[in-house]
């Protein structure tokens, strides 16, 4: 393959795993709603239920049990947002890959300055091969590379560990 192949390759894997993301981020986003709704539904019949019986034939875990629930279905929105904003990251992280094209061009560069080869005097090539080991090798490195990052002075991180990482 020549430049403009690999890196008309690497835009439709690139589109190919943000459309698989952006799928599977629907899917659970749906499947917590669904969750969060039946919580909800749960609570307020058995809430219901426990309200409607004299205090001396309640039972402490029945007490408890409605109020965990109770407690539950009022942080079950905060979780619900944690949740679609954990399942964003993949679509995120591959959207901003594909948008910096100077960066996929370099990467192509440096792929054809390593591995590239000529044949018969041609345009350099790689095999499909240093491209797929290429491009898995850019997500395998990524946490190492992030550790290697430099954390802000610690005045700068007010009690901690930099929490990006």
């Amino acid at each position: 393959w020549g430049r403009r192949d690999v890196l008309g390759v690497l835009d439709r894997v690139l589109e190919l795993q943000i459309r698989t993301a952006q799928e599977a981020a629907y899917k659970r986003k749906l499947e917590a709603a669904k969750q969060q709704a039946a919580m909800e539904m749960d609570h307020q019949s058995r809430r219901r239920e426990l309200l409607s019986r004299r205090p001396e034939a309640l039972t402490r875990e029945e007490l408890d049990s409605v109020t965990a629930l109770s407690m539950g279905t009022k942080t079950a929105p905060v979780m619900a947002g944690m949740i679609a904003g954990y399942m964003d990251i993949p679509v995120t992280c591959l959207t901003a890959l594909k948008e910096d094209r100077e960066l996929l061009e370099a990467r192509v560069g440096l792929l054809f300055a390593k591995v590239g080869a000529t044949v018969n005097g041609s345009q350099p090539v790689v095999s499909r091969e240093a491209f797929v080991a290429n491009y898995t090798e850019l997500f395998d490195s990524a946490p190492q590379a992030l550790a290697s990052v430099r954390a802000p002075a610690p005045e700068a991180q007010r009690g901690g560990d930099c929490v990006l990482q």
